[in-house]
């Protein structure tokens, strides 16, 4: 994958064989590979290319965290209608790498609720006020049952 040649090559990360997780199918062709950042207190990425068995088609996830949060799992859909190219595809993997290494990345989940933010907004489910969410973790609180945030993988 190309984001994780650019960073090890760049000297901001190192990259390692990581557990499969169980949600991908008993496949030798599943793997999952951990990016550690050098930078101090930066959140590591796990991309996992596997099979998903149950829509017969092969998938991509971006994960953070331990235990593991999926940030972006492509293609969203594995049918021909729903396919709309490379790009957004690509477009989709850079948005979640940046916004994971450039240190405005922000997860968190409640007892009803999940929020994933970075730099350009953010996603929530649940019935909450996400934008004092954010805010109140942004500015240092606590938020939720747990909350996953991480410094910028460059100086």
């Amino acid at each position: 994958m190309a984001w994780i040649s650019a960073v090890t090559e760049l000297g901001l990360a190192t990259q390692h064989s990581a557990e499969v997780p169980t949600w991908t199918s008993e496949s030798e062709t599943s793997r999952a590979i951990k990016v550690t950042p050098k930078a101090p207190g930066a959140l590591s990425i796990v991309v996992v290319l596997g099979w998903f068995e149950s829509d017969q088609a092969t998938v991509a996830s971006i994960e953070v965290g331990m235990p593991p949060v999926t940030i972006e799992m492509l293609p969203v859909c594995g049918c021909d209608a729903c396919d709309s190219g490379s790009e957004d595809l690509l477009s989709s993997v850079d948005g979640a790498f940046l916004g994971i290494m450039d240190g405005h990345f922000l997860y968190a989940e409640g007892r009803d609720w999940t929020i994933t933010a970075t730099k350009d907004g953010w996603s929530g489910t649940g019935s909450q006020d996400f934008d004092a969410l954010v805010n109140a973790a942004r500015n240092g609180h606590e938020i939720g049952k747990r909350m996953l945030t991480g410094a910028r993988w460059w100086s």
